[in-house]
């Protein structure tokens, strides 16, 4: 069984489905392209020639698909690059007259248009079908049926259509664009996403809707033969004083359906202006009026004004010509010397004026001069301070900034001092424990035990219970107002759009990556996040990633058969382990669990977080098993946040993993705002409350807008940068698309914009693939970002400048800002 589609040809291998033909004559949008038709939303087509191509292309076409005899012989289900349908040439239908009525623009008023038949052709890129509506300003006038005089062909894929309208008499309907706005549809005449059209389908559907005006039209050459025939028929009018009547009587005895109506009156006497035929019929309407009509003398005047040459023979006439032109001439002689006086004494004044303005601007300048000399004084009075004032806001600025750099290593030299304290101590702990139990019964060993009455080891065991001070009544308003604060307390402002963009991804995420150079507050942020939430003194473990970690054993450690035990190589994250499995057997589950992975990539994390990776879709029950048997198991309270470092000292991000993670960029903290009151996050306070995983589940999880869609707009700007991304050699994922929607979903119901929602989605979600070099890619990197601001993306716009102009060698990477 067929069913019925509206779309656009491609080229000679596919068509791009558009919209889909009901059974009551509607259209409904093909929505969900890739699902619908994989590969870009297309079908594949065969069986076509040259000759069929200029048939087809440059239009909107019909064509009809057997879903299921019309498949695709090579269709791999599980490939975006796999076409699941294919069609012949011969399943495109043409459209029938009434079937479709394209809306062409025009630059020129509809009068002008009808009028002249000059302006009636109209040069368009691609080929309308049997009718059109011509839209000017605010209205739309037709329909009107045209043919194509000329094919201009490119060296493009582009061709230009030149089209010309035919104007027949009649009644021409005047449509307001706002009452059939409903009815005009949007499509493409082609694969790209500019070659736009808007037009109607099926012409019931303006017929049902009343015109605003019916402009009649009647052709000049007709207008000019039915005036000349009416006027050869007035052999009975006698005084063309009144013309008017007797001519409108006469019409209406000519005319039987009242054919000389004002609108022809008017064009009558245009006609008169202009045509050379009707020369004779305007002299004899001009003599019989001025003759006969006793109050035409202001007429007359005004046309003698407008006629001149009528007036000059008049005067010439005259037997006192010479006389009249002789005392004229001597009148404008005197006139002339009276003249020359007039301006001697105006010259004279002047001269006196320019005199006064001169000793005007004299004693001004003195002024002036005076005003500039006191203000050069009091500004060399002032310059020795204000260069003090600069010297000490720069040497601030220096030992701020060496401030900033001297902590960062004295931080990292007290981690590793630890980290080797720490490396020691066990070692020698477990050299001591070897040789104590090969020498039990030795006398040096009782001798040591006793002397050095070692305690036994007290081992501190976590006390499972539920949360006292959780928090489950409270919305997202009070959630960001509570994380805005925490931020604001270390110094450091954020807006309500960044505020939610950290709790959504954070929620949707499995895993969400800090971006950015060394010293920009990454490690920072997620303190605050984690303070904000209420989860840091409990519920927050921060893993410091060193060099060298090669396997998912430096993060979640390993059983040693020699001791019988589970080595922890992370002791926070072995705790965290513990208590979330606990958790999860006694079924107590009530907050998130954030484990920050800090400077996650001075090893290559697809080695050590290995263990993750596989729940990054489906973290509802994760397992994490060790060779004893033992095992931990837990859910989706379990978040990873990561930190990354702009440099050449870190492993880079493999596409594999970009496809699972949210990257969020960062921008430098300037040293502007490190002297003006950045603070260390330390002293920034715990929430007294813990915000419970339900009520942030509930808010910003995606679960809770399922039933929502994407709007068309949004779906069409997405798709643009995607096709774009592809020019560029990244193809994105079913799985970063899904990413992608269902972020936007929840972020458009909470941020000042859909712009912003998605411009959020894409800058993080899209661009962290950049990765390329050369001038073409440079040239995908400008279009992209072209599309971008296009599109009001700004943010995603401002990231691609950035990586044109931090790019070195012509190599460019979202991971170089």
């Amino acid at each position: 069984m067929y069913r019925y589609f509206l779309g656009a040809f491609g080229n000679k291998s596919f068509i791009r489905p558009q919209y889909e033909i009901m059974e009551d004559g509607k259209l409904r949008g093909i929505e969900d392209r890739w699902g619908e038709f994989p590969n870009g939303g297309t079908v594949s087509l065969t069986g076509i020639s040259d000759s069929d191509t200029e048939s087809i292309k440059n239009r909107l076409l019909q064509f009809k698909i057997d879903f299921n005899k019309d498949l695709h012989p090579g269709y791999a289900p599980y490939t975006d690059n796999s076409n699941k349908y294919q069609i012949s040439f011969n399943a495109i239908d043409d459209f029938d007259k009434d079937d479709v009525i394209e809306i062409i623009d025009i630059d020129y008023a509809i009068e002008d248009f009808i009028n002249d038949k000059t302006k009636r052709t109209i040069r368009i890129k691609h080929r309308p079908n049997k009718q059109i509506l011509l839209r000017y300003a605010q209205d739309c006038y037709g329909p009107f049926e045209f043919m194509i005089s000329d094919i201009e062909d490119s060296y493009s894929d582009e061709s230009y259509y030149t089209i010309k309208v035919f104007i027949n008499s009649g009644t021409i309907n005047k449509y307001k664009n706002s009452d059939i706005e409903k009815i005009i549809m949007d499509g493409y005449f082609s694969i790209r996403r500019n070659d736009r059209i808007e037009f109607i389908y099926n012409i019931s559907d303006l017929k049902a809707i009343e015109p605003e005006e019916k402009i009649e039209y009647i052709d000049n050459e007709e207008l000019a033969d039915f005036f000349k025939t009416l006027l050869n028929k007035s052999e009975e009018i006698d005084n063309l004083a009144g013309v008017r009547e007797q001519f409108l009587e006469l019409a209406d005895s000519f005319s039987e359906e009242g054919q000389l109506t004002d609108n022809r009156i008017k064009r009558i006497c245009e006609l008169l202006q202009t045509a050379v035929d009707l020369s004779d019929y305007k002299v004899r309407l001009t003599e019989e009026y001025f003759k006969n009509n006793p109050n035409a003398k202001l007429d007359k005047e005004e046309y003698l004004k407008t006629h001149e040459e009528l007036l000059t023979n008049v005067v010439r006439e005259d037997v006192h010509y010479e006389e009249k032109k002789k005392e004229i001439l001597d009148e404008l002689n005197v006139l002339e010397k009276e003249k020359e006086d007039l301006a001697t004494e105006i010259a004279a004044g002047n001269q006196k004026l320019s005199d006064k303005q001169a000793e005007l601007e004299k004693l001004g300048e003195q002024a002036v001069e005076q005003k500039k000399q006191e203000i050069e004084n009091l500004v060399l009075e002032n310059r020795k301070e204000l260069e003090d004032v600069k010297n000490a806001i720069e040497k601030a600025k220096k030992e701020a900034k060496q401030f900033e750099a001297d902590r960062d290593t004295w931080k990292r030299a007290c981690d590793s001092i630890k980290d080797e304290y720490r490396t020691v101590s066990n070692d020698l702990n477990t050299k001591i424990i070897e040789w104590a139990a090969n020498n039990r019964t030795s006398e040096i060993t009782k001798l040591l035990v006793s002397q050095l009455e070692m305690p036994e080891e007290t081992v501190e065991k976590n006390v499972l219970g539920r949360i006292s001070n959780l928090k489950k009544n409270v919305d997202a308003d009070k959630i960001v107002s509570i994380l805005c604060e925490k931020f604001e307390e270390a110094g450091r402002i954020i807006s309500k759009d960044d505020a939610y963009n950290y709790l959504i991804s954070i929620v949707q995420n499995y895993i969400t990556v800090f971006a950015g150079e060394p010293g920009t507050g990454k490690t920072s942020l997620c303190k605050l996040l984690a303070k904000a939430l209420g989860l840091y003194d409990s519920r927050f473990a921060e893993i410091l990633v060193e060099r060298g970690w090669t396997s998912s054993k430096d993060l979640i450690g390993y059983y040693n058969p020699l001791t019988k035990e589970i080595e922890s190589t992370q002791p926070r994250f072995s705790e965290c382990m513990k208590k979330l499995n606990e958790e999860n057997v006694n079924k107590i589950v009530e907050a998130p669990y954030f484990v920050l992975l800090d400077e996650a990539n001075l090893s290559p994390i697809e080695f050590y977080w290995s263990n993750f990776n596989y729940y990054c879709d489906d973290p509802a029950h994760q397992v994490v098993s060790y060779s004893n048997g033992e095992k931990y198991e837990f859910g989706s309270e379990l978040k990873f946040l990561a930190t990354i470092n702009y440099d050449q000292t870190t492993a880079d991000l493999s596409p594999r993993f970009l496809d699972r993670a949210w990257v969020i960029s960062m921008n430098p903290v300037s040293v502007d705002a490190i002297v003006s009151g950045l603070v260390d996050d330390s002293v920034v306070k715990n929430n007294s409350e813990v915000i419970s995983l339900e009520v942030l589940n509930n808010i910003f999880d995606w679960h809770n807008v399922k039933d929502k869609k994407m709007n068309q707009i949004t779906k069409n700007r997405l798709d643009r940068i995607i096709d774009k991304m592809k020019e560029g050699g990244h193809t994105i994922s079913a799985r970063s698309i899904h990413l992608m929607s269902h972020y936007y979903l929840v972020a458009e119901t909470f941020m000042s914009s859909k712009e912003v929602a998605l411009d959020y989605a894409i800058s993080q979600k899209i661009l962290p693939c950049i990765n390329g070099n050369g001038k073409q890619y440079r040239e995908f990197l400008n279009g992209l970002m072209a599309i971008c601001k296009e599109n009001q993306l700004n943010k995603s716009a401002s990231i691609v400048s950035k990586i044109i102009e931090k790019s070195e060698h012509e190599f460019y990477s979202f991971f170089s800002l």
